[in-house]
Formats: C-alpha cells, sequence, structure tokens
C-alpha cells in the first residue's frame, strides 16, 4: 500500500491534477484506489460536501475523486511502462460506522466504513468482487510499478545548476545598471570608463536602442571584429548601425567609388582608413545625431577625432565606453580626457570569485555587490606539450557537470594552439571558430568585449608586460566558471593566491 499519490492528467478535456488518498497493489488483482473522507459527510440533492474539525465545508464528490484518480493512474502505468494494469476505486468513511444508500455512483460494495475496516482483507475481497478485477503482475512489474508511484531520486546539484543561479542573479545586476543608466539623458558627450564586466557594451547597446527609438540617426562602433558581428544584430533589432571602426571605414568607402586597397596593410588600417573615411563621408554627407563607441580604448586620437566630425550637430551625442587597463595595443587617446567622466563600478558580468581574480591582476578591489559563484580553478601547465590534453581535460569535465557546447569558449594566447585545438574532438563534441556549432576557440584579443558561462584560458610561461594585460582580458570574459592552465611561474604576475 503506498499513502498519498499525486498525480497530473487530463481531466474533461483540460489538464488537471489530484491526489489518491491510497493505492493498493495486488499481483493478483491489479490496483485498488482508496479515496478517505473524514469528519461530517453531506449529500444533498445529488452534491456532495464535507465538513472538516474546523468546521470549514467543502464540496467535493469523493466518488468522482476516486474514479479520476483510477483512469489516471491506469493511462500513467500504461504510458510509461507498456502495462495495462487493471484498477478500480472505493471510498472509505473511517470514522462513520453506518451509511444509508448513496446513489447509483455509490454501491455498497465499494464504500467501507469503520466497521468495514474491522475486516479489512474481506472488505477488499469484496471490492475487487465487484469490480471483477483479474491480474498477472510479475514481483517485477510490482516493483516497477512501486518505483513509479512512490519514487525515491537523489539530484546531485551539479557545477551548471550552481553557475545557472549566480547567471540568472547577474542578469537582476544587469537590469539595475540599465535603470540607473537612464539618468544620463541629458549629458550629450560623456566618458563612461569601468572594468571588465561593469556593462558597457550592454549600456552601449541600451543608448544606441534609446537614441534610434527617439529617431536619432545613431551608429555603435568597436573595434574587435567579434564584437562587431554581435552588435551588427543588435543593430538590426535595435534600429541603428552597429559595425566595426574598419568595417563602417571599407562600406563607406565603396560607397563613394573611392579605391580601396586589395590587400591592406598594418599601416592601411591604423592610418590610411581614418583618412578614407573622412572623404567618404563628405562626398556622401554621411552623419549622425548620435555616435557612440564601444571598447573606446582601442580607438586613438586620429579616429575620433575623424568620428567627431560625423556629428550633425555640435549638441548630438558621442558617447564612449573604455577600460583603460585592456588597452592591449597602446592607443589610448588623450581625447578621451576632455570628455566628462562617468565611472561604472558595478560588476554585473562576473561572480565575485571571478571578479577578485581579476582585480588582483590591477591591484583593484571588487565591489560587494557582486553575487557569488564556484571557485575559479587554476591547472598547473608544467609541460608545453601537455597543454591540449590540459585544455581538452578541463572541457570534459565541463561537459560532464551538464554544460552545453555554447556555454564554454576557450581562450589562448598562442595561436598556434586554436589551429591545434580546431582539430580535435572532446567526446562527441568539437571545437570551433566563434559563430559556428562547437566549443569556441580563439585568442584572448579577438574575443575582447565577449563573455561566456564557462572560460577555460591557457596562458604562456611569461606576460608580456606589467600589469598582465591579456590575462586581465582574458580572465575577465568568464560569467560563473572559469578555469585557468599555465605554467605554474605565471601566477605570480596574476597575483594569484
Amino acid at each position: 500500500m503506498i499513502h498519498s499519490v499525486a498525480w497530473q492528467g487530463r481531466r474533461r478535456e483540460r489538464e488537471g491534477d489530484g491526489e489518491a488518498d491510497f493505492v493498493l497493489i495486488h499481483p493478483a488483482h491489479g490496483i485498488i484506489v482508496l479515496e478517505a473522507k473524514g469528519g461530517d459527510v453531506k449529500l444533498e440533492a445529488g452534491r456532495w460536501s464535507t465538513t472538516d474539525t474546523f468546521g470549514k465545508t467543502t464540496e467535493i464528490d469523493p466518488f468522482e475523486q476516486a474514479m479520476s484518480s483510477k483512469v489516471a493512474l491506469h493511462k500513467f502505468l500504461k504510458a510509461r511502462l507498456g502495462l495495462a494494469v487493471p484498477t478500480c476505486h472505493a471510498v472509505v468513511f473511517p470514522f462513520l460506522r453506518r451509511l444509508p444508500e448513496l446513489g447509483p455512483a455509490a454501491p455498497r460494495d465499494i464504500v467501507m466504513t469503520a466497521e468495514d475496516l474491522q475486516n479489512f482483507p474481506a472488505t477488499m475481497q469484496r471490492v475487487v468482487a465487484h469490480w471483477k478485477v483479474r491480474a498477472t503482475l510479475s514481483a517485477s512489474d510490482v516493483k516497477s510499478i512501486v518505483a513509479l508511484l512512490a519514487p525515491t531520486v537523489s539530484v546531485k546539484r551539479r557545477l551548471s545548476d550552481r553557475a545557472f543561479e549566480a547567471s540568472a542573479k547577474l542578469v537582476k545586476l544587469t537590469d539595475d545598471q540599465i535603470r540607473g543608466f537612464r539618468s544620463t539623458r541629458k549629458f550629450r558627450r560623456l566618458l563612461f570608463t569601468g572594468g571588465p564586466g561593469t556593462g558597457k557594451t550592454i549600456l552601449a547597446v541600451e543608448k544606441a536602442r534609446e537614441c534610434a527609438e527617439r529617431g536619432d540617426r545613431t551608429i555603435l562602433l568597436c573595434y574587435n571584429k567579434l564584437l562587431g558581428s554581435k552588435l551588427c544584430k543588435e543593430g538590426k533589432d535595435g534600429g541603428f548601425l552597429g559595425t566595426t571602426f574598419h568595417s563602417f571605414c571599407l562600406s563607406q568607402a565603396r560607397l563613394a567609388g573611392l579605391a580601396v586597397p586589395s590587400s591592406p596593410g598594418p599601416s592601411f588600417w591604423s592610418d590610411e582608413a581614418p583618412l578614407l573615411l573622412l572623404d567618404a563621408a563628405k562626398a556622401l554627407s554621411t552623419k549622425f545625431d548620435a555616435i557612440l563607441i564601444d571598447e573606446g580604448q582601442d580607438f586613438p586620437d586620429e579616429w575620433l577625432e575623424v568620428l567627431d566630425t560625423l556629428s550633425e550637430a555640435d549638441d548630438g551625442f558621442f558617447y564612449v565606453f573604455a577600460d583603460v587597463e585592456q588597452d592591449l595595443w597602446g592607443r589610448l587617446a588623450d581625447r578621451l580626457a576632455d570628455l566628462p567622466e562617468m565611472v561604472l563600478d558595478t560588476n554585473c558580468r562576473n561572480t565575485f570569485q571571478i571578479a577578485s581574480r581579476v582585480g588582483n591582476v590591477v591591484n583593484r578591489s571588487s565591489s560587494e555587490r557582486l553575487v557569488a559563484g564556484p571557485e575559479p580553478v587554476w591547472v598547473d601547465a608544467k609541460d608545453a606539450r601537455r597543454m591540449v590534453p590540459q585544455i581538452i581535460s578541463q572541457v570534459a569535465k565541463l561537459l560532464d557537470e551538464g554544460f552545453e557546447d555554447g556555454e564554454i569558449v576557450v581562450l589562448v594566447e598562442d595561436p598556434s594552439l586554436v589551429r591545434e585545438l580546431r582539430s580535435a574532438t572532446v567526446g562527441t563534441s568539437c571545437f570551433a571558430a566563434f559563430g559556428e556549432i562547437g566549443i569556441v576557440v580563439e585568442t584572448i584579443g579577438r574575443f575582447k568585449g565577449l563573455e561566456a558561462q564557462c572560460i577555460v584560458l591557457c596562458l604562456r610561461a611569461e606576460p608580456d608586460g606589467e600589469p598582465d594585460k591579456s590575462a586581465y582580458v582574458g580572465l575577465s570574459r568568464a560569467k560563473t566558471i572559469l578555469k585557468v592552465v599555465a605554467p605554474p611561474g605565471r601566477k605570480r604576475a596574476l597575483r594569484w593566491t
């Protein structure tokens, strides 16, 4: 006998739920559902009501309840086990000694009173004889039925469950950040500075949407190609132009019919492209009411000067979002100092544990508002030849913890590891470039400005400088899970304790 079996299924052509008070399982008779009714019972004009010990009266038909449970459990077992288990029902009034006739839905054979319970086996024989139920359930069948109706399940929270919980709280911080950001509408020119995860890209997109909704001609630019593809998608949805600085230079030049080198060199991208944009914009009369720049630390003075000429009027919006610690290319513009500055100090991307590791690199403390999450993991890579197997091993562990391919990104400093990993597999998953199906593998520089639930970061033996900006950028891409595969000597540069 199983006490209190809850169920959910179709009732009167719609989804409903119920509960069987007792379910008896017998190898030779199948299943008997018992609906128990205590307290006072009243049947008036075919309508049932019961009054509990607290004096509360409820209209409910115990025989209909028992029948619904019977039908639901029969269908459930047939669907799950493929067994058409004979199932019948009865109603028990354990505190009443005798009952009068209760109508055609309640023949005496399927009604039990306190007196009937004195000889329970005989009463049950009367019930099964009334229904004429026969079954041939094996011991294995009975065991399977019990396991389904009264399951014993122990589910341990996996790392992915903890990450999901932390990520949901980070989204809440992001919403708070956006609401606070809307107070900046009265400012036309602003520099937003903040560390990784302070919502610079999110806020840049939000501001671009706001300007576009107001009818302003709006452009949102960045330097990084992968981030540019993300901004392009956001722009299509939000009514603004999202692109990289160099893509914009080339598109304007082509529209204006200007010559573009077939194989541009480094000097073209740094010096000639902005001049080409200046000429093209003049020819096309290209103007914007709102110009927004994300990852502004990557824009030198010359680029900012050209973009400033594209403003429709002196009171146009010109917003720059930057983190000076992420100046990987040494381009930080002096012109940024001329803009009024607003500091973003609430991290809405990283958990406290990850933000602390990131802050250590540049001696910056973390906000107390941060969301807690799993501790980052350091994996010593003492042999460079073993790095790829170690990376694959860490990715395999994340997959075993319930993460999907698209939630994991591997970031490396050495471009040769990108090629090597993309030719490898881990279980049934493969490694791929950003935007493709699989586990993304990219260099730190290419992934700058983006984020992922899980980051597996692979570092070389020595940093390029002080502070360790490459690692700073790589570490900060992780939202909730961070694993670092690096030589032990790199710990000192990261102040990893």
